[in-house]
């Protein structure tokens, strides 16, 4: 009896631990905005992913650094128009998956760069991309994320106008699932 209320004691204790580090992960003004990044994937989500998820994405497996790249299928493949897309990489000798943000020629061949963006309500403001590490990938990719959700309209300055970018349905949808099966691989949702 006494082995059962010890047992039942670390299972609560257990369950609400999860339940606090998930709640201070996300941010006061939106519940989907993730503060920290976390690389690190479990074999749950490793298995959910291969066995559900990797369906939907066109897969590269880079011999030379043991490394796959996830990009989702259904992404803007297009060169005549400024286009960003998400790739998830998965790094399976080490159990981590990261984000790497592709663009096409639209945009300087080495970052940094300027995403611009108009809210419903006028707002607007400047995402930036600085090239670096696994982080400075997540953080951008995170910001764009958020965008997506919140229904931004984004424009990038090309020539000294202003192109609208992300603004099909498709386009916005490959961020959005690519960002959601992110999360799942390493554990965030």
């Amino acid at each position: 009896m006494k082995i059962l209320k010890i047992l039942c004691l670390v299972i609560l204790l257990t369950h609400c631990g999860k339940n606090q580090n998930n709640s201070s992960e996300k941010t006061q003004n939106n519940p989907h905005a993730i503060k920290q990044a976390n690389f690190k994937t479990r074999p749950d989500t490793e298995i959910y992913f291969k066995n559900v998820r990797q369906l939907y994405y066109d897969r590269e497996e880079q011999t030379n650094t043991k490394l796959n790249l996830y990009r989702f299928a259904q992404r803007s493949k297009t060169d005549q128009k400024p286009a960003i897309n998400l790739v998830i990489v998965h790094n399976w000798r080490y159990n981590e998956a990261y984000l790497l943000v592709e663009t096409n020629n639209f945009f300087p061949k080495t970052p940094p760069f300027k995403l611009f963006w108009r809210n419903k309500n006028g707002r607007d403001g400047t995402i930036f991309f600085e090239n670096g590490d696994k982080t400075a990938h997540f953080a951008f990719a995170n910001a764009l994320y958020q965008g997506v959700l919140d229904e931004y309209v984004f424009y990038q300055s090309v020539r000294g106008q202003e192109v609208t970018i992300l603004n099909s349905r498709v386009e916005r949808e490959a961020i959005r699932i690519t960002m959601l099966d992110y999360l799942k691989l390493t554990g965030k949702m």
